[in-house]
């Protein structure tokens, strides 16, 4: 049986040159960062960091903190936001289904800023970074594949950083 995953510790069930895997548990939240070290690999996944966060409860105050917290950590290990930098955040998923609904719901709660920078420039804090959100719903409701949506969205706005 042909196995699909978007995540790539999925993927990862023998000891291989390919990648490097490391696991650390914060409280209730789990955070497991694979490194690709080849571009031709078995796992047919691009060269790069991929980090998973696994938790069972959001319901509580103090696991969602500590989500977040492990959440700002991965993003660091992947990215440096710079007060220039520019990023676009992508919900992706579909709404009408839970199962799927992520995306969108997290897209939902995101501080959009760009345009502070563009009707208000003098007025922003050197805290505030340029953000966009994006939902572009799932190719079942649009009838196109999302990631043409988000490269023809990413040409326009340019970021530095894409969150998806």
């Amino acid at each position: 049986m042909n196995f699909r995953t978007d995540l790539a510790d999925e993927l990862i069930n023998k000891k291989s040159n390919e990648y490097t895997k490391e696991s650390k548990t914060y409280k209730h939240v789990k955070q497991t960062t694979i490194k690709i070290l080849k571009d031709n690999n078995s796992f047919n996944k691009d060269k790069g960091t991929y980090i998973s966060i696994d938790f069972n409860n959001l319901y509580d105050n103090e696991d969602r903190i500590n989500i977040s917290h492990v959440l700002v950590d991965s993003l660091k290990k992947l990215y440096k936001i710079t007060k220039k930098s520019k990023v676009l955040i992508v919900g992706l998923g579909n709404n009408k289904i839970i199962a799927d609904s992520l995306g969108p719901s997290v897209a939902d709660k995101v501080v959009v800023t760009n345009h502070l920078f563009k009707i208000m420039p003098e007025e922003i804090d050197n805290d505030v970074k340029r953000v966009c959100v994006f939902t572009p719903k799932v190719m079942g409701q649009t009838g196109l594949e999302s990631a043409d949506i988000v490269e023809a969205v990413s040409n326009l706005f340019n970021p530095n950083l894409v969150i998806r």
